[in-house]
């Protein structure tokens, strides 16, 4: 009888003891997905969710005939995680074509990829390991897609990469005093700079979820602001007007040992600049001097060709052609040998642009 009685008792106490223990487990459980469930969810996408750059292309400058002058490139910058490459020990092992591991250290990884990008080695390894914890930090910007395409063959865990497109101008110095230059940041000179509103491009967003080592989850991207590629400005200019005129140019100020030289070409019947050519115009693929972006024509403090003008008046008063009181009216606009109702634009560069439209 009192042995069943302490059985009775030791039961009862190893149920309050299986009771207590759920409570505590119920608690918990309510505390995690009810009254924590939305900070800890937040907390969970913090660590999981990232987010990404999607560039909207800068528009193309064009000439007369669709001949393009500047473009949109694809460039690649190479980045890193610190924090995984710490993870790794700061090396990690590379299958050889005899089925072996070898073991690409720190050292072994950047000193490859300065070998096909050309920058420092020294300046990449300080950028990994200044701040282990970092989960990004850029080693090279701006590579080719050939680069890119070696970098992301020597299979380096934590090195990424990012698309960001740049400038290019595939008829070199042609017509440059008049495309002008896009700096770093922003526009310098020239078309680049005055229809900036429409070249420009609208960059977006996008979000994906990565797993612990940084490597992005399939099908977790999404978009969350869509890109818009800038427009396309089509000037009146011919590029091969224009290339033969500043090959003429260049010849002529060289044969007579002038300083400078400027030649414009005008449709006369619409105002259209056909041509607009500046001794010296260097190849904005490779500008070493910003005077090589000189458009005299545009922003010299008096108009070139402007002494001409005393000399023809003198010339009219010498032969009794006019008098000093002699009025003359200049109209702002040609319209000699247009249709009858018909108006043509101020004599200028005259810029058209396309609409912006989606990525």
């Amino acid at each position: 009888m009192i042995v069943r009685r302490r059985i009775g008792r030791r039961l009862g106490v190893a149920m309050v003891a299986v009771f207590a223990l759920v409570a505590v487990f119920v608690v918990r459980l309510v505390d995690i997905q009810v009254v924590q469930a939305e900070s800890l969810t937040k907390a969970a996408q913090a660590r999981q969710e990232f987010q990404s750059t999607v560039y909207g292309a800068r528009g193309e400058i064009v000439d007369t005939n669709g001949v393009v002058l500047a473009s949109s490139v694809d460039r690649f910058d190479i980045t890193a995680s610190p924090r995984i490459a710490k993870v790794d020990g700061y090396g990690f092992d590379r299958k050889q074509k005899d089925g072996s591991k070898k073991t690409i250290s720190l050292e072994d990884s950047v000193s490859e990829i300065a070998a096909i990008t050309g920058a420092d080695p020294q300046k990449m390894y300080q950028a990994i390991i200044t701040d282990p914890t970092s989960d990004f930090t850029y080693l090279v910007k701006e590579v080719p897609l050939a680069q890119y395409q070696k970098v992301k063959a020597l299979h380096i865990p934590w090195v990424y990469a990012q698309l960001h497109p740049a400038r290019s101008y595939p008829n070199g110095a042609v017509a440059a005093n008049l495309i002008g230059l896009m700096g770093t940041d922003a526009p310098q000179a020239g078309v680049e700079l005055s229809e900036n509103a429409c070249l420009a491009g609208s960059n977006g967003t996008q979000t994906y979820h990565a797993s612990a080592n940084g490597v992005p989850i399939p099908g977790s991207t999404i978009t969350t602001k869509p890109a818009v590629n800038g427009g396309k400005v089509t000037l009146t200019i011919d590029s091969d007007l224009q290339w033969f005129a500043q090959q003429t140019l260049t010849q002529q100020v060289q044969a007579t040992g002038a300083q400078w030289g400027t030649v414009t070409v005008v449709r006369i019947r619409d105002g259209h600049i056909m041509a607009d050519a500046d001794y010296g115009s260097g190849d904005l693929n490779d500008i070493t001097d910003s005077k090589q972006l000189r458009a005299g024509s545009f922003v010299a403090p008096y108009e070139p060709g402007s002494v001409m003008k005393p000399a023809t008046v003198a010339g009219l008063l010498q032969s009794g052609k006019i008098t000093a009181s002699t009025p003359v009216n200049v109209p702002s606009r040609f319209t000699d040998g247009l249709p009858p109702g018909s108006r043509s634009p101020t004599p200028s560069t005259t810029a058209t642009c396309t609409s912006r439209r989606r990525a």
